[in-house]
């Protein structure tokens, strides 16, 4: 395995699988984070406010993205339009990362909630899905749990998730369980690849 896609509801673990991955030796890539780089970007901001408005300005001048997920997460057709300007470009960047050469054979890992959403799940030579139940990931969300809703509504059902899945993984207990269930996964990868 070379390119792996780690996915998930929001709130279900995948930033902590991630890191458990690049423990194991795995390169990864956050979506959520390129996604904010860029949103940095002189053309991207001026775009923004010409769909979303000034208000999604700090002071600075730069785009609050609080602001930008109080709008789009409410306003289905705002959501739209602000995915059509920013799909393109965050997954080109993605693609741009997964097909680099280097890394000396490490695996890389591409952390997107969105994956089954952006129908990309065949960059991958495999996708994992993290399960978790809304009550579980609501007990460890540390924000306002109607964002969480307004979130979760927006993605594909867990269920749909996990259809696009090589393996799903259960994250409804300890981090150290959720760690060994990892691991164990991974371990069968290698395992798999005669390494």
């Amino acid at each position: 395995m070379r390119t792996l896609g780690l996915t998930g509801t929001v709130g279900s673990g995948k930033s902590y699988a991630l890191s458990v991955l690049e423990d194991l030796g795995a390169v990864g890539l956050k979506a959520d984070l390129e996604g904010h780089r860029l949103l940095e970007d002189e053309e991207v901001i001026r775009e923004v406010v010409d769909l979303l408005g000034d208000g999604v300005l700090t002071s600075e001048g730069a785009l609050d993205r609080a602001k930008i997920g109080e709008l789009v997460f409410t306003n289905a057709e705002k959501r739209e339009a602000y995915d059509k300007l920013i799909r393109p470009r965050l997954l080109s960047r993605i693609k741009k990362w997964l097909d680099e050469p280097g890394d000396g054979g490490r695996v890389r890992v591409v952390e997107a909630a969105l994956i089954p959403e952006w129908g990309i799940e065949d960059w991958f030579d495999e996708v994992w899905c993290i399960k978790c139940s809304d009550s579980t990931a609501l007990s460890r969300w540390s924000r306002d749990p109607e964002l969480y809703w307004k979130i979760r509504r927006a993605q594909f059902a867990p269920e749909r998730k996990q259809q696009k899945a090589e393996r799903v993984i259960e994250n409804e207990n300890s981090k150290e369980d959720f760690r060994d269930r990892i691991h164990n996964e991974w371990r069968k990868v290698r395992r798999d690849a005669g390494r």
